[in-house]
């Protein structure tokens, strides 16, 4: 309950759905358990008659239901954790008068943040970012040919990549703002160029839904 209750910016509907996983895992897990335990136990007793070979058998064959049980549970909550996708939704940023407009992918496991204001991270790939950004900005070979406003904006966001930290370069834009319903509502995050093109489920960006939920809230 306390792992439901706990954190911070995750929606009621993820909350739940972990929730009723973890019911559903305890369950079947159980079951699983006391069933394996007991036939076991029986194979156990049968194939040994002392009392104190029965008692530590069944102590080992527990150890390893349980360490079994421990490692299925941690696969689940990665799953969830990582992969597990609140959609798409259409944003609008603004940069320098440059507007793009993109489709970004809705992700909870996006736990990216700006190390200078702990800001969310807005992650784009190369290819799109060359559509609003400078190309000294994209490549960073020439930055002192930046404007200074802009040379302000330039972030260096740290991220783990298959348990690999590398350095993005990241911009802080004049406005990022969520198009649907008739409405348009800005979200504060800091814009991450992707130039290794990471798995978006098919769109061009990554958003992370806390922005989100700060904005919808």
């Amino acid at each position: 309950m306390i792992g439901i209750i706990a954190p911070k910016k995750v929606t009621i509907r993820r909350r739940m759905k972990f929730f009723f996983s973890f019911l559903i895992f305890g369950a079947l897990v159980g079951g699983a358990v006391n069933f394996t335990y007991g036939l076991l136990d029986r194979f156990v007793y049968c194939a040994d008659g002392e009392l104190g070979g029965v008692e530590n058998r069944r102590l080992l064959i527990f150890s390893l239901i349980v360490l079994l049980s421990i490692g299925v549970f941690k696969m689940i909550v990665s799953f969830f954790s990582n992969i597990e996708s609140e959609g798409s939704v259409k944003l609008i940023i603004d940069f320098c008068g440059r507007t793009l407009t993109v489709e970004a992918f809705i992700d909870s496991g996006n736990l990216a943040t700006d190390p200078m204001d702990m800001r969310p991270v807005l992650f784009l790939k190369e290819a799109i970012a060359a559509e609003l950004f400078p190309d000294e900005l994209i490549e960073m070979k020439n930055p002192d040919l930046l404007e200074r406003d802009v040379r302000k904006r330039i972030r260096l966001i740290p991220v783990s990549f298959g348990g690999v930290t590398k350095v993005l370069t990241g911009v802080r834009p004049d406005s990022v703002r969520t198009v649907g319903e008739g409405r348009q509502d800005e979200i504060s995050v800091t814009v991450a160029i992707d130039r290794e093109g990471g798995n978006y489920g098919g769109f061009n960006a990554l958003v992370p839904s806390a922005a989100l939920n700060d904005a919808w809230s």
